[in-house]
C-alpha cells in the first residue's frame, strides 16, 4: 500500500525544477523549446516560438501572415503552471469546444499546452478556440 501511494505521488508531483515538467498518470508534459508544423497545402509554416506562447503564421516564402498569443487571446486561466507554453502543434482531428461553429472557408490546426490546456487554431486569422484541459 506504502509504495503505491510513493509511486502515485511521483507520478503526480513536480519531477524538474522551474516547473518544466509534470507528470500527470503517466503522461509527461515537457516544453522542450521552440517548434512547428508545416502544412504543405497551405504552403505555411506554423512555429512555436521560443517563449513557448507564441504562434506565428509563415509562408513557404517568408511572409509572416500572423502572429498570436493563444493563450491570452483565448483568455485562459493557469491551470498546473502560471505562464503554460505550447508543446504540441499539429493537425487538429477537426475537434473543436462544445457549441463552436467552424468557419467554412478555414482550416485548423490544433495546440496542447504543457498545462494539459488545448484548442485549435483557426489558419487564417490566428484566432484560438479552447477546447478544454485533461
Amino acid at each position: 500500500m506504502f509504495r503505491t501511494i510513493v509511486v502515485f505521488i511521483a507520478l503526480t508531483t513536480l519531477t524538474a525544477d522551474a516547473g518544466e515538467m509534470h507528470t500527470y498518470l503517466n503522461k509527461v508534459s515537457t516544453f522542450k523549446g521552440p517548434t512547428a508544423y508545416a502544412d504543405a497545402s497551405l504552403k505555411t509554416v506554423f512555429y512555436v516560438e521560443s517563449d513557448g506562447r507564441h504562434v506565428s503564421a509563415i509562408t513557404f516564402d517568408g511572409q509572416v501572415l500572423w502572429t498570436k498569443n493563444p493563450f491570452v487571446d483565448g483568455k485562459l486561466e493557469p491551470y498546473r503552471f502560471a505562464e503554460p507554453k505550447i508543446v504540441r502543434i499539429g493537425p487538429s482531428k477537426g475537434l473543436g469546444p462544445s457549441g463552436w461553429k467552424p468557419d467554412a472557408k478555414a482550416t485548423y490546426i490544433g495546440i496542447t499546452f504543457n498545462s494539459t490546456q488545448f484548442g485549435i487554431i483557426n489558419t487564417v486569422t490566428g484566432d484560438f478556440a479552447d477546447g478544454g484541459r485533461d
